[in-house]
């Protein structure tokens, strides 16, 4: 599976790719949500992780995503990873079509539970933790 990872703050990006590189998945990384947007589009992935407060916020690359590309949104997982708890920001990214909504930092035993239950390849993580 393709996997990208649209986080601006490198060390987490760089933490995420490694963990999905070990169960072997194809990362690729943007660092703000123009570039997230642009990979999108480009590589087709399977899954994306995306922060929501960066440049060009997360909210703004799905909203983007869904009006120049929806079937292909529709093809894929989108995840929004967030260092906010709020209620609010939760029901917003449900409320847009969020696969899913994670508090950083990322527990990725129940990431790997999603993507079991979501995805042909998604049982490769089951030994995260």
């Amino acid at each position: 599976m393709k996997l990208l990872c649209i986080e601006d703050e490198r060390e987490t990006a760089a933490l995420i790719a490694e963990e999905f590189s070990e169960q072997g998945y194809e990362v690729a990384l943007a660092f703000d949500g123009e570039a997230g947007l642009a990979a999108i589009l480009e590589l087709q992935p399977d899954l994306v992780l995306c922060d929501i407060m960066m440049p060009t916020s997360g909210f703004e690359v799905l909203n983007r995503l869904i009006e120049r590309a929806p079937e292909l949104r529709r093809r894929m997982l989108f995840i929004f990873v967030s260092a906010f708890d709020d209620s609010d920001i939760q029901s917003r990214a449900r409320r847009m079509g969020a696969d899913l909504y994670l508090v950083k930092p990322i527990d990725f035993e129940i990431l790997a539970t999603f993507l079991s239950r979501h995805t042909r390849c998604g049982s490769s993580l089951s030994s995260v933790g």
